[in-house]
Order: C-alpha cells, then sequence, then structure tokens
C-alpha cells in the first residue's frame, strides 16, 4: 500500500499527519516507510536526521546512510523507517537532473531506494 500526503499549500499539517500515520501503521503491524520529498525536510529536521539526503548524496558520491536514513523506535513497539529523498533545498532540480543524465547514478538511486 502507498499513501501520499499532499497540499499546495505549506503549514497545513502535512509532515505531522505523515509522521502520525506511519506511527499507526508500524504499531498496527504494517512494515512502513515514510519518504520526506519535502524540499524543506521538516519530517527529516524532527527525527533528527542532519544529512543532504539520499539524491544529493549519490550526486556527491558519499555512503553514509545516517545521511539519508533513520528507524524511529516508538514507546508502543511500532518502529518504522524515514527516508530523507531530497536535501539541501534548491539543489534538488540540479541532483535530479544529473541523476537523469547519468545511468549508473540513476541505477545507484534505485538499489538505494529498494534496500
Amino acid at each position: 500500500m502507498r499513501l501520499s500526503v499532499l497540499s499546495t499549500k505549506g503549514g497545513v499539517g502535512k509532515s505531522i499527519i505523515a509522521l502520525l500515520l506511519s506511527k499507526y501503521f508500524s504499531q498496527n503491524g504494517v512494515k512502513t516507510l515514510l519518504i520526506d520529498r519535502d524540499p524543506l525536510g521538516w519530517v527529516s529536521n524532527l527525527a533528527k536526521i542532519k544529512g543532504k539526503g539520499l539524491l544529493a548524496s549519490i550526486v556527491d558520491k558519499e555512503e553514509d546512510k545516517q545521511a539519508y536514513f533513520k528507524e524511529v523506535k516508538t514507546k508502543d513497539g511500532g518502529d518504522f523507517y524515514i527516508l530523507k529523498l531530497y536535501g539541501d533545498g534548491a539543489r534538488f532540480y540540479v541532483d535530479l537532473d544529473i541523476i537523469r543524465r547519468d545511468e549508473k547514478l540513476y541505477k545507484k538511486l534505485r538499489k538505494s531506494i529498494k534496500k
């Protein structure tokens, strides 16, 4: 199952809703991955993921998984994962273009997401 939390307006609570849904699903036995696609990375900031995100890490050829991935353990035993896809705000479009043009980087991105 895939669930997207979207809005064209900022500040309406998308990040908090996504976090609460992730926690709820994980506590009810659903294996859960929250992909933070917000260029500002609000969910990632809440989870203390300080790195530059998966796209930027691939473009910069950095292998530090902590720059974009974290396991969140809840008090009620509902563990879930957060993947910070974007990072460094404005560089997202440049990184995405670089990955689209380079077959090796594109394959690495797909492989990283599948892991």
